[in-house]
């Protein structure tokens, strides 16, 4: 797949891209890395405020955020208030404008 990847990069750089598409940014791109996200303000508690359970979140990332992915390559773990996630940038991207906008229509609930 890296091969595929590759040449087609490099034909298309024969075309115009910059230079700086190589082989190594996309490598780098798909490299598995750990991000820690922090959910004390997220609605993962129980009612009583006292239990920390980020379960229903994660499956919603797990069905948003790339599903083929999750157990092989990427994985989750919920830690006290923060959820440590491992998998490549595009899912984090993926993944922050999720809880971002979790976030977002959690703080408008709130306000009305």
């Amino acid at each position: 797949m890296t091969a595929l990847i590759v040449f087609a990069c490099a034909f298309v750089g024969i075309q115009g891209l910059p230079n700086s598409v190589t082989a190594d940014t996309i490598a780098d791109a798909e490299k598995v890395h750990p991000r820690t996200y922090r959910l004390a303000d997220l609605p993962v508690w129980s009612q009583d405020g006292k239990t920390f359970n980020a379960t229903i979140l994660m499956a919603y990332l797990k069905a948003s955020v790339d599903p083929n992915a999750w157990g092989k390559a990427s994985t989750m773990a919920p830690y006290t208030e923060f959820l440590v996630i491992s998998t490549n940038s595009a899912n984090h991207d993926a993944i922050h404008d999720v809880i971002e906008q979790l976030r977002e229509s959690t703080t408008k609930a709130a306000v009305r």
